[in-house]
């Protein structure tokens, strides 16, 4: 909001002094024009600006490319009698190309044709998040697993589909990829920090398509800050237990035309659970007002994280003693990551028309992970417990008179040295028309991903030894072409959203060193293959009434196989589909006052060919994935509610609710055996792992107009199977088992300096303290965390 205060200090030949300021900040550099005479002034640092003489009739324009422009007249016989005239303009919106996946502007949320949430600033300061995965379960439709506590490595599942690594999902900062690589290797070993955002837009549905390469799931779209259009800073702290802390500074300005931010975090935590952790993550963001036509935009980005992540996890044994949950098994495991990113866009708009925008970026991850080996006890035929490995490092934990039930440390390791290469450009030329009564806009979109993978491991001699002999080596380089068409046809109250993508891969597997008939050698084996895919889909909506919208969609699912799945270790490509489904929803979006929102949805994903990972981070060892695996059908409904600031009396009470309840049905549709002989079972009917029936998240705000403010939230995820046999009982190494239903409940407390801007939270998680299991992978049970009280301190500036 803009503001011009105006005071006349004579009636005759008045000279003028004012003030500009947006949101009560001064505005610097902005024009001040008096008419059609030519003259102007620019406001100074306080955003004051002097005219030695006024006109009457008075036409005051003022111009700033953070403000929209303001032309204001004042009548003969009024300037001499003006006194602190005040005068408002909103705030220019510049949406930088491809920031943005659902929108902000208006009614965008409640308009669009599918399925989707925005969590907004004003969400993330009352749930005061620690952890993304906190802020990911207010979305129905979504089962997010814990790792390690902090979402380093989320795992994210869609409607049914397994969490692992969010494979299915496409995630997105400010709308460039994340995943080590978005064809090659979408597993997500690095997120985005949840402390450096201002909302995360998730779009489920065939609007899915428009972005690709993975259109299955939906998509996941970090957003950070823009630049803001005065100076402006923030200092941020949160501390917890075990050493917990997280930093955060934030300052930006913009100056004429072009404007920055920079954004600091440092995270640190010495005992979070059984995580170890030093993590710091610096981003930049620039943005460049070229014209009122052009907008111009750059962001950089380091993120460096060392820990003591590993995937080794309790026995049964372990677990039913209790007391040891967080245990450092492996202390001398290390995981390093290193990213550095780069983006540029580019928006005109040639006429009111026509619009392109462009983005283009570049990242590199290094991925080095250091994990000490271990085997589990045996017994052999007579009840009798088979010696330990030659090589153990005389660490045991566990149960040794079950066979399973006890881990054996190893003197060796294994480094996994992984690095990746990406680099993106994404065109898209948006045009409208109108044919007769209807007005369509088109969109036509080009895009090429290259992307390099150097994959390399090393087996050392002792704990936390990172040298030793390569055992492994290959590279794997990818190149992906698609473009996509598009038709948003609006006519009366009606909008249908034809489409239409086409994917071209071309992939290698070139592998310089490997395992063959139980010796390891140096070869030079390559292998090559193409994929091409038509993706089209189609969305509508309606508006039924005002505040009523009906919607639905139905598109084509894709997810490219991962090239070391698609060519075998010998080079030969084994065609292997990329995984397919066609995915259907429907539902009715209400906004009945101006607190009350809701949104309901039924969907069906129904797959002709879904791979279940065969990986050690899904618990299932090493190897390829299964071959064109079969059919798969994941069914069911959400429901979102959102009650916003509802006076509950007279005394300055109001109270804010959000419920995300989620039911989901996802079994195997087909004929697919499993095993062989006597132990060959059909999973025709099985639920497919980490598909748990129900999750609920219920939020409850209640807010005081001194600043006060009381949460209260519970997040409930139902009972769920962790393998593809539904495994009941638990395997005495603790990774396969039936998981039961778990509830966590939260609590904080926050008060708000306005007068200061200064703002201040007590945030306790797992309130009653539960113990629960909520994962069995990647090898081993996983238990939540206790219950730990949080301190948090902003300071504006």
């Amino acid at each position: 909001m803009l503001i011009l205060g105006v005071k006349m200090l004579s009636a005759q030949s008045p000279v003028l002094n004012g003030r500009i300021t947006v949101d009560g900040r001064p505005l610097t550099g902005a024009k001040v024009e008096v008419g059609t005479s030519g003259r102007f002034v620019l406001t100074d640092a306080r955003g004051a600006f002097h005219l030695d003489a006024a006109p009457e009739p008075l036409r005051l324009k003022v111009s700033h490319p953070a403000c929209e422009p303001l032309d204001t007249l004042f009548e003969s016989g009024v300037v001499g009698g003006l006194n602190d005239v005040k005068l408002e303009c909103k705030q220019r919106i510049f949406e930088i190309p491809q920031a943005v996946v659902i929108g902000s502007r208006g009614n965008a949320g409640f308009n669009r044709a599918g399925a989707g949430q925005t969590v907004s600033k004003k969400d993330l300061e009352e749930i005061q998040p620690v952890s993304a995965n906190e802020v990911l379960r207010v979305v129905p439709g979504l089962n997010v697993v814990d790792e390690e506590g902090l979402g380093l490595r989320p795992n994210i599942g869609f409607r049914g589909l397994d969490p692992d690594r969010s494979r299915y999902v496409l995630v997105l900062e400010d709308g460039v990829p994340v995943s080590l690589g978005p064809y090659n290797e979408p597993e997500l070993y690095y997120a985005p920090s949840i402390d450096r955002m201002v909302g995360v837009e998730v779009l489920k549905g065939s609007a899915a398509i428009e972005q690709g390469p993975r259109t299955i799931a939906g998509v996941v779209n970090y957003r950070t800050e823009d630049p803001p259009p005065t100076e402006q800073g923030r200092l941020s702290l949160q501390g917890g237990p075990g050493g917990y802390t997280s930093a955060l500074g934030t300052y930006g300005n913009t100056v004429g035309n072009a404007g920055f931010r920079i954004t600091v975090l440092r995270k640190q935590s010495d005992e979070f659970g059984m995580l170890r952790l030093r993590l710091n993550d610096i981003t930049t963001r620039f943005r460049w007002i070229i014209s009122d036509r052009s907008i111009m935009g750059f962001k950089a980005g380091i993120y460096q994280e060392t820990s003591n992540a590993n995937y080794i996890g309790l026995t049964n044994a372990m677990l039913e003693a209790g007391g040891n949950d967080f245990t450092r098994l492996a202390p001398d495991d290390r995981f390093r990551v290193r990213r550095y990113s780069l983006s540029g866009n580019y928006s005109h708009r040639f006429t009111e028309r026509l619009q392109i925008d462009v983005l283009m970026y570049a990242y590199t991850t290094q991925r080095d992970w250091c994990r000490q080996d271990f085997t589990y006890s045996a017994l052999d035929a007579s009840g009798q417990m088979v010696a330990p490995p030659i090589d153990w490092s005389g660490v045991t934990w566990g149960d040794t008179t079950v066979s399973g039930g006890a881990i054996h440390m190893r003197n060796s390791t294994g480094n996994r040295i992984r690095s990746y290469e990406v680099a993106g450009a994404d065109i898209r030329l948006k045009y409208e028309m109108e044919i007769g009564r209807s007005l369509h806009t088109w969109t036509l979109g080009v895009k090429s991903i290259s992307e390099w993978a150097h994959e390399r491991r090393v087996n050392g001699t002792y704990p936390g030894d990172i040298s030793g002999t390569i055992s492994d080596e290959e590279m794997r380089p990818v190149l992906g072409i698609s473009a996509f068409l598009s038709d948003r046809i609006t006519w009366n109250h009606l909008e249908v959203v034809p489409g239409i993508r086409i994917e071209n891969m071309y992939y290698q597997r070139e592998i310089l060193r490997g395992k063959y008939n139980g010796e390891t050698i140096d070869t030079n084996i390559i292998g090559k293959g193409r994929l091409v895919q038509l993706i089209p889909g189609a969305s509508l909506v309606y508006k039924v009434h005002e505040v009523v919208r009906i919607y639905g969609g139905v598109h084509r699912g894709f997810a490219p196989p991962r090239v070391k799945d698609a060519i075998s270790t010998d080079g030969t490509d084994v065609q292997l589909d990329a995984e397919r489904s066609v995915n259907y929803e429907a539902g009715v979006r209400t906004q009945l006052t101006g607190h009350l929102t809701t949104e309901l949805t039924a969907f069906l994903l129904d797959f002709s060919n879904q791979v279940i990972p065969v990986s050690e981070s899904s618990g299932a060892g090493g190897g390829a994935g299964l071959v064109n695996g079969g059919g798969t059908r994941s069914q069911g409904l959400e429901l979102s509610m959102q009650m916003e600031e509802v006076p509950l009396n007279k005394n300055g009470w109001n109270i804010s609710a959000h419920v995300a309840a989620t039911f989901t049905d996802a079994r195997f549709s087909e004929d697919r055996f499993n095993g062989s002989g006597e132990s060959r079972v059909n999973l025709r009917g099985n639920q497919l792992p980490y598909a748990p029936r129900w999750t609920t998240n219920v939020r409850a705000e209640f807010a005081h107009n001194t600043g006060w403010m009381l949460m209260l939230a519970m997040q409930h995820t139902g009972a769920q199977f962790t393998d593809i046999r539904n495994t009941i009982d638990p395997s005495a190494n603790g990774q396969a088992g039936r998981l039961n239903a778990f509830r966590v409940v939260d609590a904080g407390l926050r008060h708000q300096w306005e007068k200061y801007k200064l703002h201040s939270s007590l945030t306790i998680r797992n309130l009653f303290d539960a113990r629960y299991a909520y994962t069995r992978r990647p090898q081993g049970t996983r238990v939540g965390l206790p219950r730990m009280l949080f301190v948090g301190l902003s300071k504006e500036f």
